[in-house]
Parts: structure tokens; C-alpha cells; sequence
């Protein structure tokens, strides 16, 4: 089943519904409205639904989602009009399939007592200015929801749960891996004037090619030419030279 259409939020008696559809190949915004007009929703009712996946909603109407064969696409449908819900829940009750979940609040997501600074310096205590904030956007439940959606999209990308990982076990590598995708200055007259591969010796070519080879598994997307240029204009500096390609990566 390639394709998942579920319906965000569940009925009185705790039941949440989802459409599934062995589609395969490339789908967009306009698609999935159109099987939703074909199901008699009206243009107005569209207009009134969110579709999400990836954790985010999908606003721009042709990009394009390719769906092969061995994936499966999950895309939430979300609204906040109690009268579309209604047809919705009508259309994925007769063309879809019924999931039961119970929830019950865990106990680790209680709220901690907050920390009292009994000793703090009346003057550090002061606000930094006296502007009066912007009222405070209230949560609805329709909100909540929403973002509910999306993190649960977010959570079930197999990325974000490795970084998630990585930062449990070792915090300490966001901030050096912060340090790589930064640009900054390099002051080039500290390096040996560059040669070109066609100007090393046998042994400077030797030499380079180890250091690529150390950098290869890291699979930055670049050539072995460009890997070895790149380490000749650093004069075999390995972090300055991961740091250049990560950073052109960002950038491009």
C-alpha cells in the first residue's frame, strides 16, 4: 500500500480512519484534491483542508511526490471545519479502513516543578526592556492537533530518529558539526601556493589520494578529482577541506 490518507483526529468512540491506495509513481496537491472532488467534496470544502507529510503541509500544488513501490506515502488530512469533518469522516468511514487507538498520557510528559531562584540579584531580575509583549496565541485543541500531525510525521522519518540518536549518545558532535557548515575566512597566503593534479609528482599524487581516501567514506557527494583539488588548495588540510564542500553544499 504505497499510499496512506488518515484522517487527523478520532470520533467519540476513539476509532480514526485511513485510505489506503497501491499507487505508484508521481503524485501532487492537485491529484489528491481531485480524488477528494471525485468523492464530492466541493471546491469550497478543499480549501478548507490541510494536507501533510514529511511533517509539513503541502502548499505548493504541483511539486511533485514520486511514490515507488517499496515506500509507503502517508499523508495526513487535517481540518478545522466541523462541517467538512463531517463529509470527510463520512467519505473515509465507506472508502477506507477503520484503526482503533487508545492513548493514555505517560506519566514522564507531567510537567516539573519550576526552579526558584530564591538568591537572584534583584537588577539581573529586571526585564531587558519594558515593551509590552504581543498576546499570547492561544493553543486550541485545533491547533494542538496540528501540530500533533506533524510531529508524529517528523518522529516516523528514520533521519530524524538517527539524529535524535546521535544526540543521546554523543550531544557534543551538533556543535562541532556546526562548526563545518559555517563559512568563514581562510587566510590563503598561509597555504603553499596550489598545484594542479597535472603538476604533482607521483609520490605528492600517492600522498593525496590516502588523504581522499580517508574523507570517501564520509560521502560528500563529489568527485575523487574534485576531492583531491580541493585537499591541494588546503594543502592536504582535511578539516578546512570537508569544510568547504559541506558549505558549498549548504549554500547551493
Amino acid at each position: 500500500m504505497p499510499i496512506v490518507l488518515k484522517l487527523v483526529g478520532f470520533t467519540q468512540d476513539n476509532k480514526s480512519y485511513q485510505i489506503n491506495d497501491g499507487f505508484i509513481g508521481p503524485i501532487n496537491l492537485k491529484l489528491i484534491h481531485g480524488l477528494f472532488i471525485h468523492w464530492d467534496l466541493t471546491t469550497n470544502d478543499i480549501e478548507k483542508i490541510k494536507i501533510i507529510t514529511d511533517s509539513e503541509q503541502i502548499k505548493n500544488p504541483d511539486k511533485v511526490f514520486e511514490i515507488e513501490e517499496n515506500e509507503e506515502r502517508l499523508f495526513f488530512v487535517f481540518t478545522s471545519d466541523r462541517d467538512v469533518r463531517i463529509k470527510l469522516l463520512n467519505i473515509f468511514s465507506s472508502k477506507g479502513t477503520e484503526v482503533n487507538k487508545d492513548f493514555k498520557p505517560d506519566d514522564s510528559f507531567r510537567t516539573k516543578p519550576t526552579l526558584r531562584l530564591e538568591n537572584a540579584d534583584p537588577e539581573i531580575s529586571k526585564p531587558l526592556t519594558q515593551k509590552k509583549l504581543d498576546p499570547v496565541q492561544q493553543l486550541t485543541p485545533d491547533i494542538i492537533e496540528l501540530m500533533n500531525v506533524k510531529s508524529v510525521s517528523l518522529f516516523s522519518d528514520p533521519d530524524f530518529k538517527s539524529l535524535v540518536n546521535i544526540y543521546l549518545r554523543k550531544p557534543e558532535l551538533f556543535s562541532t558539526l556546526s562548526q563545518y557548515v559555517q563559512s568563514g575566512n581562510v587566510i590563503e597566503e598561509s597555504f603553499i601556493p596550489p598545484k594542479t593534479i597535472d603538476q604533482l609528482t607521483s609520490d605528492e599524487l600517492e600522498h593525496y589520494q590516502q588523504l581522499a581516501d580517508k574523507l570517501k567514506h564520509l560521502e560528500l557527494g563529489v568527485t575523487n578529482e574534485v576531492l583531491i583539488n580541493r585537499l591541494i588548495f588546503f594543502s592536504g588540510h582535511l578539516n578546512l577541506t570537508v569544510r568547504s564542500i559541506l558549505c558549498e553544499s549548504v549554500t547551493n
